[in-house]
């Protein structure tokens, strides 16, 4: 029980990183595509 506690918990970790990084990648490219238009 305790082990697949902690291996649920790490790979939530994992995905929770990488959401948020996936999160500030989309939100870069939406800054670039946005000064694209502009110029």
């Amino acid at each position: 029980m305790g082990e697949t506690y902690w291996f649920v918990l790490f790979w939530w970790f994992v995905v929770f990183r990488n959401i948020h990084i996936l999160e500030a990648f989309t939100a870069f490219s939406f800054d670039i595509n946005q000064v694209n238009k502009s110029l």
